[in-house]
């Protein structure tokens, strides 16, 4: 079993009065905390699959509602070997509405007005929102995370102390990879005005984009007790199903 040594740091602060006379609510931080290590896990399985696992330690170092997570991402169980730290970082905290907070930040709780799929081989979407003239290209993936239920419910508890009264604003800041080649990430600032367009959409709620084509699958291994599951393969991918 390989592993990729992809590490990166990154800061999550709050601040606000109740910050700065250095109070926050217990429940506010784990809270945090939590919702941070489920967006990159959540993330990690849209990109790489159910198998895949990143491991979230935080770093003692509470100071005035201010604390880092070091995210490590293990290579177990990721389908194929370009899996990484970086690439899910950069779909999440990627500057403007190239990261899913930048982007649920640019679409700001407006309807989409006009969506358009790319060529396959460009793997964009271009988009547009109500009252805004401009059109905008995004990864695929990114529309993937942005109509996630799981993904965008753990977005919505970080940004939840931004819900009490004396905590103005959220920032994710401050990335540091042990990847020499990973690019600078600008950092992401939430607002306490801005908290309200995070909140997770009810399963009912629009799909950014969704596409449907036929495969040939091979059968590789069949198990027909409830609960276990078949394995598939697609050439070199081998997917699993639940036997219902």
């Amino acid at each position: 079993m390989s592993q990729i040594p992809d590490e990166t740091k990154m800061k999550v602060s709050y601040d606000g009065p109740v910050i700065r006379d250095g109070r926050m609510s217990a429940v506010d931080v784990g809270s945090a905390l939590i919702g941070m290590a489920d967006v990159v896990s959540a993330t990690s399985r849209v990109l790489y699959g159910d198998d895949s696992r990143v491991t979230s330690v935080v770093e003692a170092n509470f100071t005035k509602g201010s604390f880092e997570i070091n995210f490590a991402l293990e290579a177990a169980g990721l389908l194929g070997d370009s899996a990484s730290i970086t690439e899910l970082l950069v779909l999440l905290f990627g500057a403007g509405h190239k990261g899913l907070f930048g982007l649920i930040k640019y679409i700001g709780g407006r309807k989409l007005k006009r969506i358009e799929a790319a060529s396959p081989q460009d793997g964009h979407l271009s988009i547009q929102v109500e009252g805004d003239n401009n059109v905008i290209a995004i990864d695929s993936t990114l529309s993937k995370l942005y109509s996630d239920q799981d993904v965008r419910e753990a977005v919505e508890c970080t940004v939840r102390p931004l819900e009490r009264d004396g905590v103005e604003v959220m920032k994710i800041s401050d990335f540091k990879s042990s990847d020499a080649n990973a690019p600078e990430l600008p950092g992401v600032t939430v607002t306490q005005t801005e908290a309200k367009h995070f909140k997770a959409p009810t399963s009912s709620g629009n799909i950014i984009h969704e596409s449907k084509s036929e495969v040939l699958l091979r059968v590789v291994s069949p198990n027909f007790q409830e609960g276990n599951k078949w394995r598939f393969a697609q050439g070199e991918v081998v997917f699993r199903r639940d036997t219902r």
